[in-house]
Parts: structure tokens; C-alpha cells; sequence
């Protein structure tokens, strides 16, 4: 362990190891970076009592020189998405635990629960760390690379009960550049109301793996280049309509943040509209105009053109324009 401290994902029946001090593992099994190390069936039952209890956990090996200490990243002490473990003298205090953080997404309402850890993993502004967020607002800081396809297809439709791991590039929220490690596993969760929802739970850290420099790549080239005054154009999830990135600037006045006062986004009177949208867009394309709901009070008239895209195989987006829709000369 050379050191340093440890990050496991405890998302699988097997806990393994995604992160090394600042060094990204892809889901390594604990055994092979532990390897002939005689001590580690304490270092195992430790991890266990911190995931079982959620608090953390300390064992001193039998001659008492040695000591592992466990430090759990959790969505409270029920849900331990990871632990921190760190093993060396028992007279040498451990450097400083790397910032960590765990975070859920309600894959079905598109609404996030964010932990401290996760805003300073991806660099929020400290005025900004609402707990319940939209989707979007969670995913803010997340740079438009093609490093980030996969964790955005993993927000959209990740397989269920199949434990991912991918490295994401995002910028706080003074503009430096980050490189965030991550593993997650989406499954079918009840609540104490016996609802039965997708679940996404995501345990994440920050590494240096190599210059983190985004590279914007083609596609972002393009939607760059054919840019529209006005126009104002997002990923949404296609089953869910649901907002997923902002590739400009937010539309003014759209009441896009979570807001438990505001379920409903689209003016009733257009659910039959957003329906038929919504049923176009699973075969390509699609046009119209809504009232959506606007931050001041009211609606707003926009007109909004859709294409449907794969994010891979499974997951699919949608990339909106959104302009003022004219007003019609009846009152609405």
C-alpha cells in the first residue's frame, strides 16, 4: 500500500479497489494489491465491521506495532458506498485522507442526493451544496469531453445490478480542470413506503492519472462552430425528458433546477403535446411548442427541435434547441 490511503467501492458483494493515493484502479481486486501481505485477513475484517457498523474502524495486528484504519464514505450510516483504508505503524499517524464522496440518482425522477464529499470532489461552489439537486445541476461541473460518454450514459440507463468504473474529466467552480474517478451500480431499491425505483449509487474521488486537459474532440467542435444567438441547447433523457447537460448557457427564466415546490414542469395543457414529442423522438427526431414553467412565475413559450443520439448501444439522449416560441393571438 506503499503509504498511502486506499479507496474501495463497497457497491458489489466484493469490495475492490478504485483508487490508490491519486492513482485511478479500475475495480482491482484487494487480494492482488495486497499480494503475499500476512495481515490481510485483519485488513478484511475491518472493512467489513466499518461497512457493517458505517462508522469508522481500527485493528492493531497481534504484536500491536501495525495498525489498519478504515474511514466509510456513505450516503448515512445505512448505505456505505466505499471506505478509505489505510495500513502502516501503529506510531505513525496516516497522511491526509484524499477527498472523497458518494452521491445517488433516482434514475426514474431524474433527481439527485449529493453528499459534502461529493461538492468538494467535483469542486462546487460552497454556495451552491444544496443536497437534493437535479441530475443536471449534479452534473455541472462535468466538462463536455469525450471522457465523459460513458458517465453520461451511465446517468441515463446503466445496467442494473452491474458494477462501473470509468474517470471523468469536470471544473470547479474557479475553472481549474479536475479529473474525477468514479464506480457506481444502479439497482431496484424500496422505500419505507414500499416504492420500488432505480437507484444509481456512485462513490467518487479525485486522481492524476496524466495531464488533465480536456480534449474537446470533433462533435464539441461542431456544436461550437453552428452556435445560434437565442438559441439555447441541451441533452435531455429521452424517456425521461428530463435534463441531463447544458451545452450552452441555461435558457433564462427556465425552471430547470430540482424544486420540490414545482413537480410539474410543462403546462398541463401540453401534456398531450409532450406526449406525442416524446413518442417521435424514440425514432429519431422531433419539433413543437410547450409551456414550461419559468422561475418568476408563469410559463414560458418555447419552441424546441429534438434529435435523438446513442450515448452507446443501451442509452440514449436527445440534444434540444430551445427558442421563444411567438406568442398566438388567443390569450394562453
Amino acid at each position: 500500500m506503499a503509504g498511502d490511503w486506499m479507496l474501495l467501492e463497497t457497491l458489489s458483494d466484493v469490495p475492490t479497489v478504485i483508487a490508490i493515493g491519486p492513482q485511478a484502479r479500475n475495480m482491482t481486486p484487494l487480494e492482488s494489491v495486497l499480494g503475499r501481505n500476512r495481515h490481510r485477513p485483519l485488513i478484511e475484517a475491518a472493512i467489513a465491521d466499518c461497512r457493517r457498523t458505517g462508522d469508522p474502524a481500527e485493528a492493531l495486528t497481534p504484536a500491536r506495532d501495525r495498525i489498519v484504519r478504515v474511514h466509510p464514505i456513505a450516503m448515512g450510516q445505512v448505505h456505505v458506498h466505499g471506505v478509505q483504508v489505510w495500513f502502516g505503524p501503529a506510531d505513525l499517524e496516516p497522511p491526509p485522507r484524499p477527498v472523497a464522496g458518494a452521491c445517488l440518482g433516482d434514475l426514474d425522477t431524474s433527481v439527485t442526493t449529493l453528499t459534502e464529499g461529493y461538492f468538494d470532489v467535483m469542486g462546487f461552489d460552497p454556495q451552491n451544496r444544496s443536497e437534493k439537486q437535479a441530475i443536471a445541476e449534479g452534473l455541472a461541473p462535468v466538462l463536455p469531453s469525450p471522457h465523459n460518454i460513458e458517465l453520461m450514459a451511465n446517468a441515463v440507463n446503466p445496467e442494473l445490478e452491474s458494477t462501473f468504473c470509468g474517470t471523468c474529466l469536470a471544473a470547479d467552480h474557479q475553472g481549474n480542470t479536475l479529473q474525477v474517478h468514479y464506480a457506481g451500480r444502479a439497482s431496484k431499491e424500496t422505500d419505507a413506503t414500499g416504492t420500488v425505483a432505480r437507484i444509481n449509487r456512485i462513490v467518487c474521488t479525485r486522481v492524476q492519472n496524466s495531464p488533465a486537459e480536456p480534449r474537446v474532440g470533433l462533435a464539441q467542435q461542431i456544436l461550437d462552430a453552428v452556435a445560434i444567438p437565442g438559441a439555447h441547447r441541451v441533452l435531455i433523457n429521452v424517456d425521461t425528458f428530463a435534463v441531463l447537460k447544458w451545452i450552452d448557457t441555461p435558457y433564462p427564466d427556465l425552471a430547470w433546477r430540482y424544486d420540490p415546490d414545482r413537480p410539474e414542469s410543462i403546462h398541463p395543457e401540453d401534456a398531450a403535446v409532450a406526449r406525442n414529442m416524446r413518442e417521435e423522438l424514440r425514432t429519431g427526431s422531433t419539433t413543437g411548442v410547450l409551456r414550461v414553467r419559468a422561475v418568476s412565475g408563469g410559463w414560458l413559450r418555447l419552441h424546441a427541435s429534438a434529435t435523438r443520439f446513442a450515448l452507446r448501444d443501451n442509452a440514449f439522449a436527445a440534444l434540444v434547441t430551445l427558442t421563444a416560441a411567438p406568442r398566438p393571438n388567443a390569450q394562453s
